[in-house]
C-alpha cells in the first residue's frame, strides 16, 4: 500500500485525460497541473482526427470512476528528479495514491486497463509489484 511519504502532495483530480493522464489542483496552492502516472501505460482517447486505441474508452471511464472529482495523494518519484519530475510533453511524472491507500496504476494494470510500463525508471519496489500484477 502507499502510505505516507514526505514528498506527498495532495491533489484533487479536476480532469481525467485518458486512462494514465490527469489534470490535477494542488491543494496547498491552487495551482493546476498535468500529470502522466508513473508504472503504466492505458490505450490512448486519440487525439484530433485519430479514434480511441481500443480499450481506451473502458480506461478512461474507469480512471474518471476512481479520480475524477476525488481528493487524493501525488507522490513524485525520485528515480525522476534529475528530469524535474517531467516527460518530453512537460507532464509531471507523479504516482497517484487511492484514498484506501493504493496505487491507481496497481489497480488499473489489475483490472486489465493498462499495462505496467518499466522502461522508465521509478521506484524498484513498484516496479517488481507491477510487473507481477501484469503476469498473473
Amino acid at each position: 500500500m502507499g502510505g505516507r511519504s514526505a514528498g506527498d502532495l495532495a491533489v484533487e483530480v479536476t480532469q481525467v485525460v485518458d486512462g494514465d493522464t490527469v489534470k490535477v489542483r494542488f491543494m496547498d496552492t491552487g495551482i493546476a497541473d498535468t500529470v502522466r502516472i508513473i508504472g503504466m501505460d492505458s490505450p490512448e482517447m486519440g487525439h484530433r482526427d485519430r479514434k480511441p486505441e481500443p480499450g481506451a474508452i473502458e480506461a478512461t471511464a474507469r480512471a474518471r470512476q476512481l479520480l475524477e472529482g476525488r481528493k487524493i495523494i501525488l507522490r513524485p518519484d525520485p528515480a525522476n528528479s534529475a528530469i524535474g519530475h517531467r516527460d518530453r510533453y512537460k507532464r509531471l511524472l507523479a504516482h497517484l495514491i487511492l484514498p484506501d491507500g493504493s496505487f491507481f496504476a496497481e489497480t488499473m494494470i489489475r483490472e486489465n486497463h493498462a499495462t505496467a510500463l518499466l522502461h522508465f525508471p521509478f521506484d524498484a519496489e513498484l516496479m517488481k509489484r507491477y510487473q507481477k500484477i501484469e503476469n498473473e
